[in-house]
């Protein structure tokens, strides 16, 4: 008989198993003086770039799109509301600024701790 026959496993070959690709995108961080110059950057088709411009309070996200095309995204801190009395100090200051300054006196506390001057009577 032949031994290949007689051999009870199947003979064995070499088999090709390629490295798989890497489909979860890199996330790459960098800073920006711009948004312009953020725009102008090319990007690696299987990258995310994210742009930090401290200047102007902004952040910029560019990716490539399955089309093949880049796509830009801008973010901004939304500016919070002043409160009500942040808003009045803001004002006061704004009209004493109008009227040549403030006299160097505080105003009153609504604690009322502060003592009345005497040539206010």
């Amino acid at each position: 008989m032949y031994p290949f026959f007689n051999n009870q496993y199947p003979p064995q070959y070499p088999v090709y198993n390629p490295s798989p690709v890497q489909s979860n995108p890199r996330l790459i961080c960098k800073q920006v003086g711009s948004i312009d110059e953020a725009r102008n950057t090319i990007v690696d088709p299987l990258s995310v770039y994210v742009f930090v411009d401290a200047g102007a309070g902004k952040i910029y996200v560019k990716r490539m799109a399955d089309n093949g095309q880049s796509e830009f995204f801008s973010y901004a801190q939304e500016s919070r509301p002043l409160s009500p009395l942040d808003e009045i100090r803001q004002r006061l200051t704004n009209i004493e600024a109008r009227l040549g300054g403030s006299d160097g006196k505080s105003i009153p506390d609504a604690t009322g701790t502060e003592e009345p001057d005497a040539s206010n009577n």
